[in-house]
């Protein structure tokens, strides 16, 4: 798993957790520098690992995506 924190002071703006695929890796930190919006984020995401679980058999289903902000828990459908 690979996970990306960006902290101001004591608090945490922004984190994510992925399996760790260096090109999905490498997206995601040009996406979150950019502040990209979270469902277009996870948008990139949910295409990457779709792709590679068609393709490679270490990734597969079911595959589950959700985001935590400040208003709580929320599954992507």
């Amino acid at each position: 798993m690979s996970q990306i924190i960006a902290c101001r002071n004591d608090e945490i703006s922004s984190a994510y957790t992925v399996p760790r695929l260096i090109r999905l890796e490498y997206r995601l930190n040009q996406l979150s520098k950019n502040q990209t919006p979270i469902d277009n984020l996870m948008a990139e995401v949910r295409s990457y690992l779709e792709q590679q679980a068609a393709t490679d058999a270490e990734i597969s289903g079911p595959l589950s995506f959700a985001v935590i902000t400040q208003d709580g828990f929320r599954e992507i459908e």
